[in-house]
């Protein structure tokens, strides 16, 4: 549930609103994790972590970006401005200081901080990041961290299950209640099975006698 926030914010932030200007710093408070790495040379090719859950990233709403690469950290800062369409714009990573441990192959940590300082716009779409380098030289591709959809406008169920507060009491009655209830329910024989019963004992005991 800690990530919901997050790209909620995110929605608000890039969700046009008549009668004002695009945001100056769309994506802020959100975190992702990647997915692959395009590169537009074939012989790079595609490339995917094989544990996406250890490259992540966060936009700091201060400005600051957060990795996690692999085994590595690395710090620094970000800006973004939304074009017409608030769903895509411009984008760049400002200086980044990370460690500089050797992580198990394969690893792309190098690869991701090598591209950073390339990164000159972003697109929302399929929910997905795609942050995509000069001169078309490849696409970094991002999802919400947390599996939580980024969609284009809030999802009802989704702010309905943040919002404080019990559901109905109707609601609130639970499958397991329902099966003891029904349970406790004793079936008694109608007048008619019960003569029936009281002939076919009479007969019974005539016939031993």
């Amino acid at each position: 549930m800690r990530h919901f926030p997050a790209v909620l914010l995110a929605l608000a932030l890039v969700a046009p609103v008549d009668g004002l200007e695009p945001p100056t710093r769309p994506l802020a408070g959100t975190e992702w994790r990647l997915v692959e790495l395009q590169s537009m040379d074939d012989a790079i090719g595609t490339r995917r972590p094989p544990n996406p859950s250890v490259f992540t990233m966060r936009l700091e709403p201060d400005g600051n970006v957060r990795f996690r690469l692999d085994c590595n950290r690395a710090t620094g800062s970000w800006t973004a401005e939304a074009g017409a369409d608030p769903a895509s714009g411009r984008f760049t990573f400002g200086p980044l200081a990370g460690t500089r441990a050797l992580c198990p192959p394969p690893s792309l940590d190098e690869q991701v901080l090598a591209q950073a300082p390339h990164v000159r716009s972003y697109l929302l779409k399929d929910g997905r990041l795609h942050l995509s380098l000069m001169a078309d030289a490849g696409i970094q591709v991002w999802e919400p961290l947390g599996d939580v959809p980024f969609a284009p406008t809030p999802d009802p169920e989704l702010e309905a299950a943040i919002r404080p507060g019990e559901p109905p009491a109707a609601a609130r009655v639970t499958p397991q209640r329902a099966v003891r209830r029904s349970s406790s329910v004793t079936v008694r024989p109608s007048s008619a099975t019960r003569r029936e019963s009281g002939q076919r004992a009479a007969s019974r005991s005539a016939s031993a006698r």
